[in-house]
């Protein structure tokens, strides 16, 4: 009696005969052909055929340190929070890591930069008003001389050339970012402008507010010219922050899982018979990532995992947390035959659901969604799928081929679960929004461009690569402002520190209006070529320095940065007059028109 797997599998051969395609030896150039090679791949192991077709095993947790392929999906471990703190320490290291490469067909061997030895580190799960007291040992090995542990004695971006930022004696020296938390950025709080050079270590101390937001946010490496090399490595991971949305009884009772999103861009280092994340030009830079797809084998993996088994009852709700912790390509997740029910946007509730066919992710996106499997008399498989992007709605301009990220299994053991109502989510929108009113002048404003034309390419925010002696931006505490964010070559994904934003229109690049209502808070946002983001941010509880950036982060490293400062009214006060303050755009967002 055949499986469904040789079931499914002969279908997929029918649709590919009639449609006149033609397997060659360049691996998986469909979709189909991908999702053929899985399903045959799926019905040769018939240990695992009768596995899923027997087990009931709930999700597990990632114990093991290397990424895997076609087994069950894997959250990854958990540190928690006891009596309102959590204490722990991330030790910084290389360590050998597996990887599944999809055109060679097995393992490969990475030596890649980790938290722990691990390459999806524990997720945080803390709660409002909880102390995230974590400990960074910095056991990478030394690159330059005159090692000083002073964490703030460095000037970040310091160069003799400012558009030639790329510097691989910085690829060791880190701290940590708490992307989406709004937390004092000063200190050895969220503060990135901090360095902690090999051979030390730092604690940190973030201190949650008691009425934060609670939602899906995440940490992650960012010492300036390194953030790229550590994240790609897997120096990031998921933060949870309970309660709100988790209080719902549709929601409770719906399994969770965490999707941290990597995309890992190793390349072959022949003088050490080794793969790794060195090479800066190798693994990030123009058409690199489509490439290493197409050519190299690389994917987006889930919580290190390769095509991970996700197995669903049928009727039943899962919640699932997606967090794109890669760098350089957009993600447009669907679920074959399925809606996906949106409930947050970087850990924001939107006090609604928004079923959906697909969800866009770009890098540092996080969305919250519901899916309730289709009803089914007999087992089904099913395949979370990349879609297929243009290169005019894609993150680098650049076609991306569809991918599949995930199998899902749907069994007819019917588990029939209710989706909350939009009504019932009204109640978890955690901020008031912004009205004219409350807007002080001037108008902030903001331009991401990259020069092609000097030599070497310069990545610039309003014209100026990023320097610590360039002024900062300067915003008032307990104030709000208009910005308006323009990208002036391709698209970058705009992202600040601290305090998120509200999104209540675009004028896009050929004329067109599109309204947000209701507005929609965010933190980090896309920003397409020669479109004009206008959105509102209040600036509330911290004052301190901080940065806004592209979050394609080798664009951040190159000098796509900006250093914001929240200072108090009487801080500006004494810094600049008050008429100016009001009426010059330049100093502040650049020029007026």
């Amino acid at each position: 009696m055949p499986t469904i797997y040789q079931w499914r599998l002969c279908a997929f051969i029918s649709i590919i005969l009639f449609s006149g395609c033609i397997e060659t030896n360049q691996s998986f150039k469909t979709l189909e052909l991908e999702k053929t090679q899985i399903l045959k791949d799926l019905a040769n192991r018939s240990d695992l055929s009768k596995t899923l077709k027997n087990s009931k095993t709930d999700t597990l947790s990632l114990e093991s340190v290397s990424g895997s392929v076609y087994e069950y999906f894997q959250n990854p471990t958990e540190t928690i929070a006891i009596d309102s703190v959590l204490n722990t320490e991330l030790n910084i290291g290389y360590s050998d890591q597996y990887i599944w490469n999809v055109n060679q067909s097995k393992m490969l061997k990475v030596r890649l930069r980790n938290y722990n030895g691990l390459l999806v580190p524990p997720t945080f799960r803390i709660k409002p008003g909880d102390l995230l007291r974590v400990k960074l040992n910095n056991n990478l090995p030394v690159l330059t001389d005159n090692v000083s542990c002073d964490p703030f004695g460095h000037k970040h971006g310091d160069f003799a050339d400012s558009c030639n930022q790329k510097n691989p004696a910085t690829f060791n020296t880190t701290n940590l970012h708490t992307h989406g938390l709004h937390v004092s950025p000063k200190d050895s709080s969220d503060n990135v402008l901090v360095h902690i050079a090999p051979t030390c270590d730092f604690q940190n101390h973030i201190l949650l507010p008691d009425n934060h937001p609670q939602g899906t946010f995440w940490y992650h490496a960012h010492v300036h010219g390194s953030t790229a090399v550590q994240v790609s490595s897997g120096m990031a991971g998921a933060i949870i922050i309970e309660g709100g949305l988790d209080t719902l009884a549709e929601i409770k009772a719906a399994e969770e899982k965490i999707f941290v999103l990597q995309q890992i861009p190793y390349t072959y280092d022949s003088a050490n018979n080794v793969y790794s994340v060195e090479d800066f030009d190798a693994s990030f830079g123009p058409g690199t990532w489509a490439k290493g797809v197409e050519e190299n084998g690389w994917r987006t993996t889930i919580n290190g995992q390769t095509y991970p088994i996700i197995q669903m009852k049928s009727g039943e709700v899962q919640r699932w947390r997606f967090i794109h912790a890669g760098v350089r390509e957009s993600l447009e997740l669907q679920l074959e035959g399925h809606t996906m029910h949106e409930i947050a946007l970087d850990g924001i509730s939107l006090g609604r659901m928004e079923s959906k066919d697909s969800i866009q992710m770009e890098p540092g996106y996080r969305s919250d969604v519901l899916v309730k499997a289709n009803l089914v008399s007999e087992s089904d498989t099913v395949f979370l799928i990349d879609r297929e992007a243009p290169k005019d709605a894609s993150l680098l301009q650049e076609y991306e081929s569809p991918k599949v990220l995930a199998i899902v299994i749907i069994s007819p053991e019917v588990n029939d679960m209710p989706l909350p109502t939009s009504n019932q989510l009204k109640p978890y929108a955690p901020f008031k929004s912004i009205s004219s009113n409350e807007l002080e002048p001037p108008i902030q404003k903001v331009w991401f461009n990259i020069d092609i034309n000097s030599s070497p390419t310069c990545f610039t925010v309003n014209d100026q690569p990023f320097s610590m002696d360039n002024p900062p931006r300067k915003l008032l505490l307990n104030s709000a402002n208009e910005w308006i964010v323009t990208s002036n070559f391709v698209n970058h994904p705009f992202h600040i520190h601290v305090n998120s934003f509200e999104i209540f229109k675009i004028k896009k690049a050929n004329g067109t209006i599109q309204e947000f209502d209701p507005p929609i808070w965010k933190d980090t946002y896309l920003i397409m070529q020669n479109d004009s983001v206008h959105m509102r941010s209040r600036y509330e509880n911290f004052d301190g320095e901080f940065v806004l950036h592209c979050h394609i982060l080798d664009h951040e490293d190159q000098g796509m940065m900006e250093l914001v400062k929240i200072v108090k009214s009487e801080d500006v006060l004494s810094s600049i007059n008050q008429k100016e303050l009001l009426t010059s755009g330049i100093a502040f967002c650049g020029p007026t028109q």
